[in-house]
């Protein structure tokens, strides 16, 4: 009955209750997306067009494909000279750093940061530094570029016009079941960080607790009347190339034909991408998904959550601080 009522509940979410076009104006907005070349991120910056953005930057990874995305745009949009390519990886700290640096030197301003860059993997495999890739991209990278690009964002937020820092979450960090092995640890990223453990879907949902985790502490040390609001979203269950490393089998096929029958369209899915930073000081510190702030849920709901937040958002910082200690020792 349980698996039914979650089917009934996809195909409501894919095919009745989809989010609102949002038609607020950004004329005169610097919007930076990072994953921009393809899927939510992509449709992202078109919508951001359309609806007047000023400049856009496209962060990727290839600038081939960045340039493709670029094209695309302008058809899409009939706006040209507003979009600019510029590349990051974000399995990698100095083009984080680099990327960063650049936005802050080269951009008069910047108003909204839209983190959309992420991945699912489906094997085992560590980062440069260490972490399975899941967690180094999805979270401390992620986390990593939004305290570098900050400042910015402070500098150019105004009280009429605040800026927004926006992490593209998953409404699955809600069914992460930490064991009192790893609930109990005095480091839970690294308990977490054993092939042993590794499984794929779970390990998604661990990344994006760990991005939530870090992202509520931020927002809290913002403050409660922000310069910037710091914020989360999720699109929804949408179909994207976010699994392009699955290994397809007749079985995994025909599974994943039934799987998008539920899913959204990427357009559909990036409208809440581009509403989230339209909700002003209420969005500060939320999750906004289904165009709702939602109420807390999986360990933010439970009695130790706040504790746990604090654990795991310190953990983050201090395994970035390992590899970039000149910019993060600025951040406490």
């Amino acid at each position: 009955m349980s698996a039914l009522i979650g089917l009934a509940r996809l195909f409501y979410s894919a095919w009745i209750n989809h989010p609102a076009n949002p038609t607020a104006s950004f004329a005169g907005k610097t919007i930076l997306i990072t994953g921009a070349n393809t899927g939510l991120g992509f449709e992202a910056a078109v919508k951001f067009a359309e609806l007047g953005a000023s400049k856009i930057i496209l962060g990727v990874r290839s600038i081939e494909k960045g340039n493709a995305a670029k094209k695309t745009l302008e058809e899409r949009s009939q706006r040209k000279g507003i979009a600019e390519v510029w590349q990051v990886d974000m399995a990698s700290y100095d083009s984080i750093k680099a990327f960063a640096s650049r936005a802050s030197n080269e951009l008069d301003g910047l108003d909204v940061a839209l983190l959309n860059a992420g991945v699912m993997k489906f094997q085992w495999k560590t980062s440069t530094y260490g972490w399975e890739e899941m967690i180094q991209i999805n979270a401390l990278s992620t986390v990593l570029l939004g305290l570098l690009l900050l400042p910015k964002l402070r500098e150019s937020s105004k009280p009429e016009n605040l800026s927004y820092l926006a992490f593209v979450s998953s409404g699955t960090y809600r069914t992460v079941k930490m064991t009192p092995e790893h609930r109990n640890s005095l480091a839970i990223l690294d308990s977490y960080n054993n092939e042993k453990d590794f499984r794929p879907s779970p390990y998604y949902a661990l990344s994006k607790l760990f991005l939530m985790c870090a992202m509520r502490a931020m927002a809290e040390k913002e403050g409660a009347d922000p310069g910037v609001v710091i914020t989360s979203v999720c699109p929804g269950l949408v179909k994207t190339e976010l699994a392009r490393d699955f290994t397809i089998t007749p079985l995994k096929r025909f599974a994943g034909q039934i799987l998008t029958f539920f899913q959204r369209t990427t357009e559909v899915g990036a409208r809440s991408l581009v509403s989230v930073v339209t909700l002003g000081k209420k969005g500060h510190g939320q999750f906004w998904q289904h165009d709702q702030i939602q109420k807390d849920g999986g360990i933010f709901a439970e009695a130790d959550g706040k504790k746990l937040q604090e654990q795991i958002s310190h953990e983050i910082l201090d395994a970035l601080r390992k590899d970039v200690p000149d910019i993060l020792d600025q951040q406490r």
